[in-house]
């Protein structure tokens, strides 16, 4: 009968001294399993789509972040129970990456971190000048290729001078008819350039050169 009690007692002893299960993700020393990010869509230059899965529900939410090249922006928390988040504000020409990880309370996972995405925006292809007469130029530039431009800005400048701008496009545009008055040109040699912007950055440049004698 003694020996019944000292096994008893013993067995007591032994499972007071083991580790509680924790199952409540607020509780202290509680560890929190990471996020696992399944895809970063790009829908657009500035809308980028995050996904992940985790498998609790019952957490504070989780905290997502982005790195433009090399620095990273403000944090913020998104619901516990979104599974995805779009960015509606991408950073256009540069690198971006996403970070996400799980918080509950004082209990916060490891960040988990997206691949990174080339969000540069792509250049206009086959930019080109025909003379139509003197004063009239016919512009074209292929740009199908291209999803989510705001549109194009293009300038001309004439010799040495400086550009100036001679319209501003919608997106999904891809010719233009430059035509303007200046007599001053008709009878000299001179070189005139067009180049073409998306998001005020240069993305394709052409000059034309041509001489006048008499009328064109």
């Amino acid at each position: 009968m003694k020996y019944f009690a000292l096994i008893a007692v013993l067995c007591l002893l032994l499972s007071c001294s083991e580790e509680p299960t924790r199952n409540n993700p607020y509780d202290p020393g509680f560890d929190m399993p990471e996020p696992e990010i399944s895809g970063l869509d790009d829908i657009s230059l500035t809308s980028k789509l995050l996904s992940w899965d985790y498998e609790l529900d019952n957490i504070e939410g989780f905290m997502i972040s982005r790195r433009d090249d090399n620095v990273w922006q403000e944090e913020l928390l998104v619901s516990p129970d979104a599974r995805t988040w779009l960015d509606t504000a991408a950073a256009v020409n540069k690198h971006i990456q996403y970070k996400i990880k799980a918080v509950a309370g004082e209990n916060e996972s490891e960040y988990v971190n997206s691949v990174i995405m080339d969000n540069t925006i792509t250049a206009p292809t086959n930019f080109s000048v025909v003379q139509v007469n003197v004063h009239c130029y016919d512009l074209s530039w292929g740009q199908d290729h291209i999803v989510g431009e705001d549109g194009f800005i293009l300038e001309r400048k004439i010799e040495e001078g400086e550009y100036i701008q001679i319209a501003v496009l919608e997106e999904n545009m891809d010719s233009y008819h430059d035509e303007w008055e200046d007599d001053t040109l008709l009878f000299s040699d001179f070189s005139l350039f067009f180049q073409s912007f998306k998001y005020i950055h240069i993305s394709a440049k052409w000059s034309l050169n041509r001489r006048c004698n008499g009328f064109c």
